[in-house]
């Protein structure tokens, strides 16, 4: 089962600039400009996404993954049977399924 020791290694989020959304203060940038911008002097607002650790694919699924870990370990009862039966009972070999992919109506 899971536990707490389990968590995957997560990067703590860094000050980010309110303007531009890159890592550093808003007073920073307005000094010394910003890097990921490529200014000397203020920054872009809304200039694009955030190349810093924290914003990686593989640091926001760690982060997913383990507030799910953590809602789950604090459901009582947890693991439930009845999910874990229904689990283990499925014909992996002959699922039918009926939906499709559509347009919003």
């Amino acid at each position: 089962g899971w536990s707490e020791l389990d968590e995957l290694p997560e990067i703590g989020k860094s000050a980010h600039c309110g303007t531009c959304g890159h890592p550093g203060t808003v007073g920073s940038h307005r000094k010394t400009g910003c890097a990921a911008c490529t200014t000397t002097s203020s920054c872009t607002p809304g200039s694009g996404s955030c190349d810093c650790p924290f914003h990686s694919p593989e640091n926001q699924l760690a982060i997913l993954q383990n507030s799910i870990r953590r809602k789950a370990l604090e459901s009582p009862g947890w693991p439930h049977q009845e999910v874990v039966d229904e689990f283990y009972s499925l014909d992996r070999t002959n699922l039918q399924h009926s939906f499709t992919w559509a347009s919003p109506r």
